[in-house]
């Protein structure tokens, strides 16, 4: 995520749009000659595997860019990117960007580290499909969303995103989702509703899921 300061500085640099929820903003293997920051809403990325089984890969959230990958290659889109909100983009071109780049190596820098947390994140759920069952998968990626994006309906935090998108975000059917909703433990710790995922107990979720510090703490932070 770019800090404040950067932010600033950029938003001399590229123009903003506005795009409604459920805009595409790319299609997986289309040539693409910018980068966006987002600055409101949520945006999904989607790819289609060899096998033609289509992953959903991390979402990105405020702050984060999109298309960053293409800078540096000059390259396609490695998935399709859809706004799922309504969302506020940033919009650079490649050569803007690079001419910026040169400019301000810190900010170089600060580009580079949010490329390298993007790829440590998809390599945790790449991990995580390995290392857990499908419950705690469920649990990690829901914590991983509040905390990335906490919103709260009544007392509970909520994840707005759909059963179908949850199974595409851990590897698995959406009929197996489904079902480890309304098996325990998870019954017990979240409740479906349309469209959206209710949270009722983050703690004992996060100790499920082992999303725990080392010393068995809850450890997401600002919750």
């Amino acid at each position: 995520m770019l800090q404040a300061p950067v932010q600033r500085e950029l938003m001399r640099l590229g123009h903003s749009r506005i795009v409604p929820a459920n805009t595409t903003l790319g299609r997986q293997g289309e040539p693409t000659s910018i980068v966006s920051l987002l600055l409101e809403g949520r945006v999904t990325r989607t790819r289609v595997e060899p096998n033609g089984v289509p992953v959903m890969l991390p979402l990105r959230y405020p702050g984060d860019l999109v298309g960053e990958l293409s800078w540096l290659d000059h390259g396609t889109h490695s998935a399709t990117i859809v706004a799922r909100d309504r969302s506020t983009l940033l919009v650079f071109p490649h050569r803007d960007l690079e001419m910026f780049m040169q400019q301000r190596p810190s900010v170089l820098l600060t580009y580079t580290r949010m490329i390298a947390d993007s790829l440590h994140e998809a390599e945790a759920h790449h991990s995580d499909a390995g290392a857990y069952d499908v419950e705690r998968r469920l649990g990690r990626v829901l914590l991983r969303q509040v905390e990335r994006y906490p919103r709260k309906l009544d007392e509970h935090y909520v994840v707005e995103l759909r059963q179908k998108e949850l199974a595409m975000l851990i590897g698995a059917r959406e009929t197996t989702v489904q079902k480890a909703l309304r098996c325990p433990p998870l019954r017990e710790l979240v409740r479906p509703s349309r469209g959206r995922i209710l949270l009722c107990d983050v703690r004992r979720l996060s100790a499920f899921a082992e999303l725990n510090d080392a010393d068995g703490r809850f450890s997401l932070r600002d919750l």
